[in-house]
């Protein structure tokens, strides 16, 4: 029958000998559900996150939000949720400095998505504990745990619905940016040069059909080494950011979202 043969044009995740990726290109017809609590750093602060290609704007904000992902097709039609650490920051995309989203860290539910993520996008994913909250127009807390260990808590408090306009404004907005966040992808190489290390940006739509602002709260805990030991650096260093302005927060709606994993670039 002869060797295993990978076909150019077709996409492959470990383990590639038993054929291509069962990851669909378009990811199509789930929803969303969201909140996050932001609050704004200083650049001297982030910079030592940022790889090279990212800046950090000259008033960073840090924002950790809770996704509730809904109806995954390439899942069986299951669900599992996330909670992610993004710095507004630039980056040179196609020979212009424009405003991209980068994302620290990624804890997510099922293990899955964050293999997936990682080996195509270069997301920076972990597993992690992440209670399924309602998240849409209430007042709530949602938690990441490692091992029943707390890395963090936000509060999303005082929630003020947006207007129509408005939320259709930042479904334009967001529709409009060809990417949508961006990553390090990074993997290890077993001589001691990485096998990969560049700039990813991914492109997702994500048509809200409800939105609101309000009042929040964050707390990082401080496990030990042996309490969360994929985490504990992560959190401890987080919670070292200095926090110049008050943390606020917000909620979303969205429904018949799409990823476009075949729009996946380096920047």
């Amino acid at each position: 029958m002869g060797r295993a043969i990978l076909k150019p044009g077709n996409r492959y995740d470990m383990p590639p000998g038993f054929g291509p990726s069962i990851a669909p290109s378009v990811e199509t017809g789930y929803d969303l559900d969201g909140s996050a609590v932001e609050f704004e750093t200083t650049v001297e602060a982030l910079e030592p996150f940022l790889p090279e290609w990212f800046t950090p704007t000259a008033r960073p904000i840090v924002s950790i939000g809770y996704r509730h992902m809904i109806g995954m097709s390439w899942m069986g039609g299951r669900n599992y949720r996330i909670v992610n650490v993004r710095v507004t920051s630039q980056c040179a995309v196609d020979g212009t400095l424009q405003n991209v989203p980068f994302c620290l860290v990624i804890w997510e539910s099922d293990y899955a998505p964050v293999v997936a993520g990682r080996e195509l996008m270069g997301a920076p994913k972990l597993v992690a504990d992440i209670p399924e909250i309602a998240a849409v127009g209430e007042n709530h807390t949602f938690v990441c745990r490692e091992y029943e260990s707390t890395l963090l808590r936000a509060q999303v408090m005082e929630l003020t619905e947006l207007p129509r306009e408005e939320v259709a404004r930042a479904s334009a907005t967001q529709r409009s940016n060809p990417i949508s966040v961006g990553y390090w992808k990074y993997i290890p190489g077993v001589d001691g040069k990485p096998d990969a290390n560049y700039p990813v940006g991914i492109s997702m739509d994500t048509p809200f059909v409800r939105m609101w602002k309000g009042k929040g709260a964050v707390e990082f805990g401080a496990p030990s080494a042996k309490e969360a030991p994929y985490s504990r650096h992560i959190i401890s260093k987080l919670a070292g950011l200095p926090r110049v302005s008050d943390v606020t927060s917000s909620a979303f709606q969205a429904k018949n979202c799409t990823l476009f994993r075949e729009r996946t670039r380096r920047l």
